[in-house]
């Protein structure tokens, strides 16, 4: 039997790490904080697949983990040109897809006229909270994208239907779970 390689490396031990196109920069560096930020957001979408979401969001979560991955690998590259020669990145399809989610789910939903207090059951709960780190995704894209000074694609399209799906998907799931949404009352109306 083949022995497992050592998973450790030792090469970020000094606060250093390596992003796209073999640049080494450090790990607070923007590009590691969006990454980061998208690595969270796909380990949250993860623990709801676990955690018994509606089939019928099974198969649109898993696409979403993949999309993050040509996420995450587009916001590592550096802005340098001649380093992005063939890297994954989100597309128009990529944005047309949540479109196409959002618009089916939201048919199964009653309309909202105000805010809803994030919560319901644990499989919802975990869809609005990778609905606030999606969130968190797109800030720190925002930032990185101004810094270099580049059209943002798709990314910020791409960040911006995502996080309304979040939204959809908790009401959705907890519609299945047969919960009702607490809505805000608002200021001036508890």
């Amino acid at each position: 039997m083949k022995k497992p390689k050592t998973f450790y490396s030792t090469q970020g031990d000094q606060g250093f790490t390596e992003i796209g196109g073999g640049v080494r920069v450090p790990k607070d560096a923007l590009q590691v904080e969006a990454c980061g930020a998208v690595h969270e957001l796909n380990s949250l979408l993860g623990l709801a697949i676990s955690l018994g979401v509606s089939p019928e969001l099974i198969p649109i979560l898993l696409q979403i983990q993949s999309d993050l991955f040509y996420l995450s690998e587009e916001l590592s590259y550096t802005s340098n040109p001649e380093k992005n020669q063939k890297i994954a990145t989100i597309e128009s399809r990529h944005v047309k897809a949540l479109e196409k989610h959002i618009e089916s789910l939201t048919e199964a939903l009653d309309s909202l006229e105000g805010r809803i207090v994030p919560g319901g059951s644990l499989p919802a709960s975990v869809l609005h909270l990778a609905r606030s780190v999606c969130w968190r995704v797109e800030r720190r894209a925002v930032s990185l994208l101004r810094q270099w000074e580049e059209d943002s694609r798709y990314v910020l399209k791409y960040l911006n239907r995502l996080s309304d799906l979040m939204f959809i998907m908790a009401r959705f799931q907890n519609r299945q779970d047969g919960l009702s949404e607490t809505e805000w009352p608002g200021k001036g109306r508890m």
